[in-house]
C-alpha cells in the first residue's frame, strides 16, 4: 500500500508551497488489519481536502485454482464464481487457496467468495474493506491483473457521498511486453515514454530523437486535460456523479497528471494494431470511466500517431480514422 501526495506546481510549471501532508507509507505484504491501520492514520493526518491515494501492486505468477468433483469449500465456490474481486494478503493464505503469488507485493489474486468466509479467506482482502476508507475522497489503483470486483468499490462507496475512482489493471499483458519491467499500468502512470517505448519495442534512440519524444508526451497529456475538461464541462454531464468525480480528480496537480497519463496509455491500446484485437482483455479499467470522447479524441490520437512518427513505429498503428470518436 502507497499513500504519497505530489508536490503542486505553478502555471508555470514551477514548484509552489509545499505541501501540507508529506507522509507516506510503504507496506509490504501487510495484514487486512495492518493496511487498515495505515491507512487510517494517512486519512488522519492528511488536510481536510487531500485525497487519499492507495496503490497496491502485484504480479501474478501462476494459475487459477481447480476444483475437484465433490469439492464443496467454500474456497471451491468461490473458485467456481469466476468473480475476482479478493486479494488474500498473506503467502499462507496464497498457498491455501491455491492460488497465485504476486511476487513483488507479497500479496495474491484470489477469486471473490460468496459463501461462508473459512479460515483460508480471513486474510483476504475485499472491496468492502476498504470502502470504510471512503468517507473522505479515495482514488485507488490495484495493479493486479484481473481483479475487477475492486470496480465495485465505487457503488460501496457512494453512501458516503466523496469523490471514489478505481483502476483495475488489464487480465493480460500486451503482446511482447517486457515482463522485467513488470506492470505496464504502472509504468505507463510514471514514465509514459518508457512504456511507449517497450511496447513498441524500441530499444535505444539518440538523445535528440528522444527529447522530440518526450515533448510529444507532454503535449499530449495537456491535450488531454484540455480534451476532459470540455467534455466533462458539457451541460449533459452537470449531474452526473462519474462526471463530478473525474472533475474533482482532475482538480489535483498529481491525480490529474495521473488520469491524463492513463487516457494516453488507452489511447495508445486502441491505436496499436496488435492490442486492439483483444483490447478489453489488455487494457485496464476505471470507475468512473474515462468516455471515448476523451479516450479517442481525434487531438489525442494524433498525439499518438505523432509520437510513434518520431520513433519510427507508424507501422505498428491503426489509422486515426478507424478509432476516431467524434
Amino acid at each position: 500500500m502507497l499513500s504519497l501526495e505530489a508536490a503542486p506546481l505553478d502555471v508555470d510549471g514551477a514548484l509552489s508551497s509545499p505541501v501540507a501532508n508529506p507522509h507516506k507509507y510503504v507496506l509490504y505484504s501487510p495484514s487486512v488489519a495492518q493496511l487498515l491501520t495505515f491507512a487510517t492514520c494517512a486519512l488522519k493526518e492528511s488536510s481536510s481536502s487531500g485525497v487519499l491515494f492507495l496503490y497496491i501492486l502485484g504480479e501474478t505468477t501462476g494459475a487459477a485454482p481447480k476444483l475437484s468433483a465433490g469439492d464443496t469449500s467454500a474456497a471451491a465456490a468461490a473458485a467456481s464464481s469466476g468473480d475476482e474481486g479478493t486479494v488474500a494478503m498473506t503467502e499462507d493464505a496464497a498457498r491455501q487457496t491455491g492460488t497465485s503469488l504476486l511476487a513483488s507485493a507479497g500479496v495474491a489474486l484470489a477469486p471473490h467468495s460468496t459463501g461462508t468466509q473459512t479460515a483460508e479467506w480471513r486474510d483476504a482482502l475485499t472491496p468492502g474493506d476498504l470502502a470504510v476508507l471512503a468517507r473522505r475522497p479515495l482514488f485507488c489503483e490495484i495493479d493486479v491483473a484481473g481483479a475487477i470486483g475492486f470496480l465495485d468499490l465505487v457503488d460501496m462507496a457512494n453512501v458516503f457521498g466523496s469523490p471514489v475512482a478505481v483502476v483495475v489493471a488489464g487480465a493480460q499483458l500486451p503482446p511482447n511486453w517486457p515482463e522485467h519491467l513488470g506492470s505496464p499500468l504502472s509504468l505507463f502512470l510514471t514514465d509514459p515514454l518508457t512504456a511507449f517505448m517497450a511496447l513498441t519495442g524500441v530499444a535505444s534512440v539518440a538523445k535528440e530523437t528522444y527529447d522530440m519524444a518526450a515533448t510529444v508526451v507532454a503535449a499530449a497529456q495537456d491535450t488531454v486535460l484540455a480534451v476532459m475538461e470540455e467534455a466533462l464541462s458539457r451541460g449533459d454531464q452537470a449531474d452526473d456523479l462519474d462526471a463530478a468525480a473525474l472533475i474533482f480528480f482532475s482538480g489535483d496537480s498529481f491525480l490529474s497528471r495521473h488520469v491524463a497519463r492513463l487516457a494516453f496509455y488507452l489511447a495508445v491500446c486502441a491505436m496499436h494494431g496488435e492490442i486492439s484485437k483483444d483490447l478489453a482483455s489488455i487494457v485496464p479499467q476505471m470507475r468512473p470511466s474515462l468516455p471515448d470522447a476523451i479516450v479517442r479524441a481525434e487531438s489525442v490520437l494524433e498525439h499518438v500517431i505523432q509520437l510513434a512518427s518520431t520513433l519510427s513505429v507508424t507501422l505498428q498503428f491503426n489509422d486515426v480514422s478507424m478509432v476516431v470518436v467524434s
